[in-house]
């Protein structure tokens, strides 16, 4: 390319078909790529990770962060050939990463997943925790593809069907765009600690969805917002305009109920994998 005078040259080459030694998300790269991109997921995993309460026989160290995510790597060379994958409104691989690291680190008697969709985060869940008790909810099973006579299958909400936490290190992901504060009161009583949060957003990210969790856990643990505040937003999926506004009555005193409430990093800068809005809430 040369303009003004000057020469500026594009590093980049193209080729026919990738040729690279190994495949890590979006890219296929050379080993010595791969163990970067590995370290650095991991850096950042562990430190997420590290801020958590540890329940008790937990292992959090980078070690184990890193072992898991290598794994995670490997089953994803499974995943991706599976035919329902690439279905639009599937978990982004990003999320699924965390949905395993998860399973995998906290290693679950009981891990419950309301809104399966199609079930590419019961089958991370699966192969995460191999030996968890899995119980799966949504009012329509019929979109799910992946099925496994482990997985214990409720077609109805998770409240009209509930179960009992075993243990400390028990895990609920929610997956269904339903008000934050009733699944956090729901799961309080239940016995549940560990909630995962995915399509979870604060106000500034509200024009990405059509149906939100309202209050959300952004909202949930914001002292500052006032009753009555309000924001409207266009959905172009929908073609709607929407309208919220906050009234701290909504969250029925679930703030009270959390002792520690984060957002999950994106790891798509880090390493190209994508991930949702995700919040992680441990209850007291």
């Amino acid at each position: 390319m040369q303009q003004l005078g000057m020469v500026y040259r594009n590093y980049a080459k193209t080729v026919q078909e990738p040729n690279s030694e190994v495949y890590f998300g979006k890219l296929h790269c050379s080993h010595s790529t791969y163990e970067h991109l590995i370290a650095a997921t991991a850096d950042t995993a562990f430190q997420f990770f590290s801020a958590i309460k540890k329940p008790q026989d937990v292992d959090f160290s980078q070690q184990a962060v890193c072992g898991a995510i290598k794994d995670f790597m490997v089953l994803m060379q499974t995943y991706d050939k599976l035919p329902f994958t690439q279905k639009k409104g599937t978990t982004s691989n990003g999320s699924l990463l965390w949905v395993y690291l998860f399973n995998r680190l906290f290693s679950p008697d009981i891990y419950a997943e309301s809104g399966v969709f199609v079930g590419s985060s019961l089958f991370i869940a699966r192969h995460g925790a191999p030996n968890a008790e899995i119980h799966g909810y949504d009012p329509n099973l019929n979109n799910l593809a992946f099925k496994d006579e482990t997985i214990h299958l409720h077609s109805c909400d998770w409240s009209l069907d509930p179960i009992a936490a075993k243990s400390d290190r028990d895990l609920c992901y929610f997956d269904d765009h339903i008000d934050c504060a009733m699944r956090i009161i729901e799961a309080q009583g239940m016995g549940f600690k560990n909630l995962i949060f995915d399509d979870c957003v604060d106000v500034g990210q509200f024009y990405k969805y059509r149906y939100i969790g309202l209050p959300t856990v952004p909202l949930i643990v914001d002292p500052k917002l006032d009753d009555g505040e309000s924001v409207e937003w266009y959905h172009a999926g929908s073609k709607k305009y929407l309208r919220y506004t906050f009234d701290r009555q909504q969250t029925r005193g679930a703030e009270n109920l959390i002792a520690f409430a984060v957002q999950i990093p994106d790891l798509e800068p880090i390493c190209g994998l994508t991930t949702n809005d995700q919040w992680f809430v441990q209850l007291k």
